[in-house]
């Protein structure tokens, strides 16, 4: 939501402040659950969260009135590097495995 949130604001519309206290709680959790995917085995989820940490570093650490132009560059870099999609892809994923039944257990022949 943060990224559409700041995809999506003209930057004279744009609240620095409360965008910055959202990135900036969602570093940590950001951080734990990369390093949960890279432990698990699941590269490809842990480098596209390690792309979301920058970015939520970069708005994090902005100023309340971050010149248009550094905006417009971070917002460019989140629709060049498809961070919004590769995080819908994770969700649906992810979403997936939660309904997926649990597998049968195979029948034991004696």
């Amino acid at each position: 939501m943060v990224l559409l949130e700041f995809v999506n604001t003209a930057p004279q519309e744009a609240s620095g402040s409360r965008e910055r206290a959202w990135a900036e709680e969602l570093v940590a959790s950001n951080r734990l659950y990369r390093q949960s995917a890279a432990r698990s085995g699941e590269p490809g989820v842990a480098d596209v969260l390690d792309q979301l940490e920058r970015v939520l570093l970069e708005i994090a650490n902005s100023p309340d009135a971050a010149p248009a132009g550094e905006r417009e560059a971070v917002r460019r870099r989140i629709e060049s590097e498809g961070i919004l999609f590769k995080i819908e892809i994770i969700g649906e994923r992810a979403g997936e495995g939660a309904r997926r039944p649990a597998p049968r257990p195979a029948a034991v022949r004696s």
